[in-house]
């Protein structure tokens, strides 16, 4: 606001750019702009010409008191605000958690850290290319460009850096079952593991592992298990992915669930993180050698086993919980081709 030129004895004073200036006359003058109009101040000193034009500009609302330097806002914190506003009224508990942890792995010790002025295309891109699952690019792709146009929408930033970024492609992997020949496998050394009647209720009842974590007592009954709650990622229990509860009849291989404690309110398998379970799954996998198939793939089994003992499809629909019949159609259209030749064989007969 206020600069000081040394020139010798006298000084020059500017205010708004605009100089303290000595007349002839002796006297000092400043110029300001009244309804487009030009006018003058003097006085009999520079500093005492300089104090009227200043109260005077201040008087026209023509300049205000210094405001203190705002700091830098970094993305991070506006991911927050993002979170806040627009995500957490909106959102399920697993659906926010599922953006925070995406948010908190490939995000917030990266391009988090920058003022959010500052982020270009170029790390945008860099933070992209360093994801190497395709839907976990996609995700983060999807959180970032929303959360960034937000703050085009909040005049916090000009431009989306994300606006010429086309979306990554992502193909979506048909899981696949286990054949009888992997199952067995996979079952001879599961025996050894902790979690071995949690993969022995998804393989045989088609339960997903959130479904069997958040099972109870009270849920086992004599012949069937009522299924109506899950544990979600959050490690929260809330309802079945479709909000139905549903009955599954205790099959052969699931008999020891009638030896539980059946009056018992508590979880049967309680404190087990859901990750350590998959972590556990893919080792026996590995060692077994057997690949391309993920936990949910014990359910996949269940189902492809209801399909080749040719058991209704609307049937498996109930078992397995799926609020549309065509999901659970891709069973009978996907069923294993060691199958498939025995039935092309039993049809030349």
């Amino acid at each position: 606001m206020l600069a000081l030129e040394n020139r010798g004895v006298e000084d020059t004073l500017k205010l708004n750019n605009r100089k303290i200036l000595h007349r002839n006359d002796g006297r000092w003058q400043g110029i300001y702009y009244e309804d487009g109009k030009r006018k003058f101040i003097y006085a009999h000193t520079q500093k005492e010409c300089y104090l009227k034009l200043k109260e005077k500009l201040i008087e026209l609302d023509k300049i205000s008191p210094r405001k203190p330097k705002q700091p830098k806002l970094l993305f991070n914190d506006w991911i927050q605000k993002w979170i806040e506003v627009y995500k957490q009224p909106n959102l399920k508990k697993t659906s926010l958690y599922k953006i925070q942890n995406a948010i908190k792995l490939y995000v917030s010790n990266g391009i988090g850290c920058k003022p959010i002025k500052q982020i270009s295309q170029m790390d945008v891109l860099e933070t992209l290319a360093s994801i190497t699952m395709d839907r976990t690019r996609q995700i983060v792709y999807v959180i970032l460009k929303d959360c960034l146009q937000r703050a085009v929408e909040n005049d916090i930033i000009s431009k989306n850096p994300m606006s010429a970024i086309p979306t990554p492609k992502h193909i979506k992997q048909e899981q696949r079952a286990l054949s009888l020949e992997e199952e067995n496998k996979f079952l001879s050394e599961a025996k050894g593991s902790r979690f071995y009647e949690i993969y022995l209720i998804s393989l045989f009842a088609g339960l997903r592992i959130g479904e069997v974590l958040a099972l109870k007592g009270i849920d086992v009954k004599d012949d069937y298990i009522i299924v109506d709650e899950a544990l979600n990622d959050a490690n929260e229990i809330s309802s079945t992915k479709t909000g139905h509860s549903r009955k599954v009849p205790i099959f052969d291989g699931i008999g020891f669930l009638r030896q539980k404690n059946r009056m018992s309110e508590n979880l049967l398998y309680p404190g087990i993180d859901r990750n350590v379970v998959y972590r556990d799954f893919k080792k026996i996998c590995k060692h077994q050698q057997i690949s391309g198939v993920t936990l949910h793939g014990l359910r996949h089994t269940f189902a492809t086993r209801c399909a080749q003992k040719q058991i209704s499809a609307k049937q498996v629909q109930l078992w397995l919980g799926h609020s549309d019949i065509g999901i659970t159609l891709r069973y009978y259209t996907n069923i294993d081709s060691e199958f498939e030749a025995q039935n092309i064989a039993r049809k030349n007969k």
